[in-house]
């Protein structure tokens, strides 16, 4: 909603000046969902759903367990999401694939319990090789 069309199914990398548009978005939606009765207080989940463990996300580089537990679920499954799903620039992964890029980026990117307690319901569910 805070992100333009034109970058949003751009078919090729995006420029700096576009990404900054993009890192946008985050702040936008918490303040959005900040307005909402009874919807206050998952405003900072929003806002902090791309930071990585390691500082080098957004919007305030916060590191560890400075990021709220809730968003650093939502990035795992976020990222697990935009992975799996077509993009006007790539085809989906498949989920084993995406899978082994969140173990990559564990404990960089990602939360490695959060990754773990992704990878423990996609075999569960049988979604990935167990």
């Amino acid at each position: 909603m805070a992100v333009p069309d034109r970058i949003l199914r751009k078919r090729v990398a995006l420029t700096p000046a576009e990404y900054e548009e993009v890192k946008r978005h985050a702040t936008i939606g918490a303040d959005i969902v900040g307005r909402i009765d009874g919807l206050h207080r998952i405003g900072p989940w929003i806002r902090h759903s791309h930071e990585h463990l390691d500082g080098s996300g957004y919007t305030e580089g916060l590191t560890g367990e400075a990021i709220p537990a809730a968003s650093r679920i939502l990035l795992v499954a976020d990222a697990y999401d935009a992975m799996t799903t077509d993009r006007p620039y790539r085809e989906a992964m498949t989920p084993d694939a995406a899978l082994t890029e969140l173990l990559t980026w564990s404990g960089n990117q990602f939360d490695p319990t959060c990754v773990g307690a992704l990878a423990d319901h996609l075999a569960a569910e049988g979604k990935v090789a167990a």
